[in-house]
């Protein structure tokens, strides 16, 4: 009697902590890159047993091989039910959600929630303030935009808020340090045109004028018309003509138009 209780424990044991030798083989195949085989593992354990492990890795699966709605799924389903087993486990899931979830409630939860942890990237903190400023919560992203700054350069504070749409100032201020730290390039140029764009449809060109005319050439036609924009939303319509006739060989369909409107 005593052998077969023996036995009755033995087998609950195993029954209770059936992942050790499931874990290691997820791994081998996980480092192995095998994701295909790795995720049909999962999926067949997954039926019998829903599982920390299982669950974990079919969602790195999904992960790597790219596709992140089933990875969302997987993620959103790992930090319902294991959210407080595994705090990196949960962080990767969390950051899944954050980076590619399609709900804007479940990405601004996953930000907030991860970058209250202590393993919190830089990275986690650059895109929740994007999905922050997607969701007009301007006061909470300027916090985190203030914890971050100083850890990145002014070509990366420019067109993370240049993307993010933040406010005028902000955007051109950290063009500036931008060409302060690296001088110009064609990326930098570039993220000034639409900046251009983006101030003047907020009809705040003026405050990017003078940056526009410190990388001005006569040869560029696209800034030659957003500079003339930016005179004529100031009145200048002489100016304006002058910039948007520089233009009239390259574009002249464009700059007929814009002469027509003054």
């Amino acid at each position: 009697m005593k052998k077969f209780s023996f036995f009755l424990i033995l087998a609950s044991f195993l029954f209770l902590f059936p992942s050790c030798n499931e874990e290691k083989n997820y791994l081998q195949l996980y480092q192995s890159g095998n994701y295909e085989e790795l995720l049909k593992e999962t999926d067949s354990a997954i039926e019998e047993s829903l599982s920390d492990d299982a669950l974990y890795y079919k969602m790195l699966c999904h992960y790597n091989l790219q596709q992140y709605s089933e990875a969302g799924d997987a993620a959103l389903l790992y930090y319902a039910m294991y959210n407080s087993s595994n705090e990196e486990r949960t962080d990767d899931a969390l950051r899944i959600l954050l980076y590619y979830s399609s709900d804007p409630a479940v990405r601004l939860k996953a930000g907030g929630l991860i970058c209250s942890h202590s393993g919190v990237l830089l990275r986690d903190q650059l895109v929740y303030y994007s999905v922050l400023m997607k969701n007009d919560l301007k006061d909470e992203a300027s916090a985190l935009y203030n914890v971050f700054r100083e850890e990145i350069s002014g070509r990366q504070a420019a067109v993370i808020t240049l993307n993010a749409r933040s406010s005028s100032t902000l955007i051109v201020s950290n063009l500036e340090s931008w060409l302060s730290e690296e001088g110009r390039s064609d990326d930098f140029d570039n993220s000034v045109k639409t900046a251009c764009s983006l101030l003047i449809s907020r009809n705040e060109g003026s405050l990017i004028l003078n940056l526009a005319l410190s990388i001005w050439r006569e040869s560029d036609n696209v800034l030659s018309i957003l500079i003339g924009d930016i005179y004529a939303q100031m009145g200048q319509k002489e100016k304006a003509k002058s910039y948007y006739s520089l233009a009239y060989r390259a574009l002249p369909d464009i700059v007929e138009q814009r002469l027509y409107s003054l």
